[in-house]
């Protein structure tokens, strides 16, 4: 598809504009399958949290809520309740439950979570529309490619920057208002405005900051997507907003090779552990080493953890909730070494009452290790030591991860993933049917996919 010598802004609009799911190849149709299990088990699993209990006292509890829903055509399924909300509150606890366990997905090319910024928004949207599986899946694949091509205008390690780091939210607002103009064919002049107003009306927030504190809004993921929505009502609507970013800097990247092919959406990477990403180096590395060692606290002396600047920022010392465990590597190796678990200790709040966990916390120094450091980005890989009592040390480094571009997983991966993080409140039975809907996605209609997200699973 030839695209001439128009603008940066005028490439994405055209972009955006044509895409269509015939076009899709089949892996990258096969990529956005496993990119819709994975972002619904981590809104089974975030649904847990004291973050998604909060969001639904606020959008689904509260008297203002029930005023919208007496229109019943204007409301989407809450995953994992037995009600429904007003579009844009159920899009926003969905997208917020989806993130709310740093389980979902990221990009490799950047540090934005497209899954929990798209995925719940347009599912929803569709939902309520009757809007076919197929479009909805184009519209997720251009959500994909959108984050990745704003990031580098919005945060400032990427080739154009930005003077504030501006997070996953921000990119997904706009992402996603691309992705509904596209959704519903818009013409030129809403995609541009959609453009236009979600850049002007996207949630701030400093990540680093996030990665520091470890709060509930982490990077504003899912008032980015509700902000996002109400962008494009919006614009349909007529409404205006600032010049673009866009469409004052070039982007030095190939139009063609990016966008029209879906790098984005193919390089995703899919997290084992709930945790930032910085931090699965490290947790990865000592369950390698635990294959062949027994590895108790009482029988560890200390523990070395080498790895790149940002990684090593990861040392939130005292978490008051599992946001601040997820962005703390000491608390995420406490875990494993005492309990072989990351992702359900931590639904179960184990942090909070063992005294052991925090014993073993002290015997763990971060390192900062050039060896990991990467241009453009925010590193890859750790060297773990870990020092015994008994005077042998126990070497790892690890530079590669499963789930990544060079070693990713396929579709019945992410049922294994669900299962295992789910059992204890989803059916094996019920999972295999939304296994089997994802895998079959074009023969179903999205709202035979929702009618399976409802809670009291095992009862069902």
């Amino acid at each position: 598809m030839g695209i001439g010598n128009l603008s940066d802004f005028e490439k994405i609009v055209l972009f955006i504009k044509k895409s269509e799911f015939e076009n899709l190849s089949k892996l990258v149709i096969d990529k956005v399958k496993i990119c819709i299990l994975d972002t619904i088990c981590a809104a089974a699993m975030g649904n847990l949290t004291d973050s998604a209990k909060i969001f639904k006292n606020v959008f689904l509890n509260n008297v203002e809520n029930l005023i919208n829903t007496n229109d019943s055509n204007n409301c989407a399924t809450v995953w994992f309740t037995n009600k429904k909300a007003f579009l844009p509150n159920a899009i926003l606890m969905n997208s917020n439950a989806s993130c709310a366990m740093d389980i979902d997905d990221g990009l490799d090319l950047n540090r934005c979570h497209a899954g929990a910024s798209i995925i719940p928004a347009i599912l929803s949207v569709s939902e309520v529309r009757k809007i076919s599986s197929k479009k909805a899946m184009n519209a997720i694949v251009i959500g994909y490619d959108l984050m990745f091509f704003i990031s580098d205008y919005l945060i400032p390690y990427g080739r154009v920057g930005y003077p504030i780091d501006q997070g996953t939210g921000s990119m997904g607002a706009i992402s996603l208002a691309a992705s509904l103009a596209n959704l519903f064919n818009e013409k030129d002049k809403i995609i541009r405005e959609s453009l236009r107003v979600s850049q002007s009306f996207m949630p701030g927030g400093n990540n680093d900051l996030a990665v520091l504190q470890g709060p509930m809004t982490k990077e504003n993921i899912g008032w980015g997507s509700f902000t996002g929505y109400l962008s494009f009502l919006l614009a349909k609507n007529g409404y205006t907003g600032q010049a673009s970013i866009i469409e004052n800097k070039k982007n030095p990247y190939d139009f063609e090779k990016y966008l029209y092919n879906h790098f984005a959406i193919k390089d995703t990477y899919i997290k084992s552990y709930a945790a930032c990403r910085f931090a699965h180096w490290p947790l990865a590395a000592f369950n390698k080493l635990k294959l062949h060692n027994s590895l108790k606290n009482e029988e560890i002396k200390a523990i070395e953890v080498r790895t790149f600047k940002s990684a090593v920022n990861l040392s939130v010392s005292n978490p008051n909730n599992i946001e601040g465990v997820q962005y703390s590597i000491p608390y995420l190796l406490a875990l494993l070494i005492k309990y072989n678990d990351i992702n359900s200790a931590q639904i179960k709040k184990i942090y909070q009452s063992d005294p052991e966990i925090k014993v073993i916390i002290k015997k763990i120094k971060l390192y900062c290790d050039e060896r990991f450091e990467k241009d453009y980005d925010e590193g890859e890989g750790c060297e773990l030591r870990i020092i015994l009592k008994n005077g042998t040390i126990l070497k790892e480094t690890i530079r590669g991860l499963e789930g990544d571009k060079n070693n990713p997983f396929n579709l019945t991966d992410i049922k294994n993933k669900f299962n295992n993080n789910c059992k204890e409140f989803i059916s094996e039975k019920r999972v295999t049917k939304i296994f089997e809907i994802v895998n079959n996605f074009e023969k179903f209609e999205v709202g035979d996919l929702i009618k399976l997200l409802v809670k009291d699973y095992k009862k069902s």
